[in-house]
């Protein structure tokens, strides 16, 4: 689910793209306020991921983390600092090639094998969680969600510094 909430946000990108938007995602001010908001919620789920670490450490009964994949794989695209870096450069630059090289139905294609490839890794690391946290026992799952909590504070902070060092150098 959290890929399609993902595909579903690209494809906005992608009709902005043809519609001739671009120069809405190289603005230094949706840059910044990307990055910010997306610094900012970084850290955010990090901290709520330590915050599941010790509540798992300390739970006798394992439970399930109620959540909306889907939200969550529209939220992560829209505020995750580099789609829009990934989308100005490589992705544009691979749609604006299709555009120029084929017809409609070849766009359609490029954005069907992209598409491809982006839920093939997102089912690939769901069901690896899903199956692997029963086989790898509770010590090490919540050490794990800690680990990935510490990367996300840790990229929260790069996104937000290297966000007011670009402005500051503007």
């Amino acid at each position: 689910m959290a890929g399609l909430g993902h595909c579903i946000v690209e494809a906005f990108i992608i009709i902005a793209i043809i519609l001739g938007l671009t120069t809405i995602f190289e603005h230094c001010l949706f840059q910044l306020v990307v990055n910010i908001v997306g610094g900012t919620a970084l850290i955010i789920f990090g901290i709520l991921n330590i915050i599941t670490a010790k509540k798992l450490q300390t739970s006798n009964v394992g439970r399930r983390l109620d959540n909306n994949s889907f939200i969550g794989g529209i939220f992560f695209t829209i505020f995750y600092a580099t789609i829009p870096l990934w989308w100005t450069t490589i992705g544009l630059t691979m749609l604006n090639q299709a555009l120029k090289t084929t017809t409609m139905l070849g766009v359609i294609l490029w954005v069907l094998g992209h598409w491809s490839a982006d839920l093939s890794w997102f089912c690939f690391v769901g069901y690896s969680v899903a199956k692997g946290k029963n086989h790898i026992g509770k010590k090490t799952h919540s050490f794990i969600i800690l680990m990935c909590g510490i990367v996300l504070i840790s990229l929260g902070i790069v996104f937000l510094g290297s966000s007011f060092n670009n402005n500051i150098h503007k």
